[in-house]
């Protein structure tokens, strides 16, 4: 996978996601209002990129996770994980 590709830039966005909430909002010392604006515009990011790689070519699983805002809370990767082994597969376009 190219470095500056839409997929690498999804799965960099899902980690910096995943680390945010995992430890971030502790090391930012944020506040609920401002946790909010973090996850809403990694979601953003997200739906973006999933725009330009083309839906179709994820997950299910994946989509449904962002369709019920679960990727933006997610602390463990593993969303990564699933993306990562979708990418590998040779199912993947």
């Amino acid at each position: 996978m190219w470095p500056f590709s839409n997929r690498a830039k999804l799965l960099r966005i899902l980690g910096r996601l995943a680390f945010y909430n995992d430890k971030g909002i502790d090391y930012a010392r944020h506040n609920p209002d401002q946790v909010e604006v973090e996850r809403a515009s990694g979601l953003a990011k997200v739906r973006d990129l999933v725009a330009s790689i083309g839906p179709e070519s994820l997950p299910q699983e994946f989509l449904q996770a962002i369709a019920s805002g679960n990727v933006a809370t997610d602390f463990t990767g593993q969303y990564i994980d699933l993306l990562k082994a979708h990418f590998a597969s040779r199912d993947a376009p």
